[in-house]
């Protein structure tokens, strides 16, 4: 006796292609997470002089930056402070600073950086 042959694709080929989607929706799934990650972050160099130090940096804490350790420059040639805050993302991304400029408590500029 010989086998019926089997209509449609094979159990193997239906295999391979639910991992194919499920490895295409999760690369979709995270490059939509870390642009608006992205997006969040460049923000802040739009921040206008004046603005409160704890603002910003409340801000930046609740957008899941941290102090970096050596956290508060201090003040140099016109009194002019910084603060470096972090965040950590995995390899292919790399790590996110924003350097906040203040002076007596109010921000005088944000400059984002993410190193090379």
């Amino acid at each position: 006796m010989t086998p019926a042959a089997r209509k449609g694709p094979s159990n193997r080929f239906m295999g391979c292609g639910v991992v194919v989607l499920l490895l295409m929706t999760t690369c979709g799934l995270w490059s939509v997470r870390t642009t608006r990650a992205l997006l969040e972050f460049k923000r802040f160099e739009y921040t206008p002089p004046g603005t409160a130090l704890s603002t910003v940096v409340g801000a930046a804490i609740d957008a899941g930056f941290e102090p970096w350790p050596m956290c508060d420059v201090p003040a140099e040639d016109g009194g002019v402070a910084t603060v470096d805050l972090v965040k950590q993302h995995g390899p292919p991304v790399g790590s996110w600073h924003l350097m906040v400029n203040h002076v007596d408590g109010k921000v005088t500029s944000v400059t984002p950086v993410i190193p090379d």
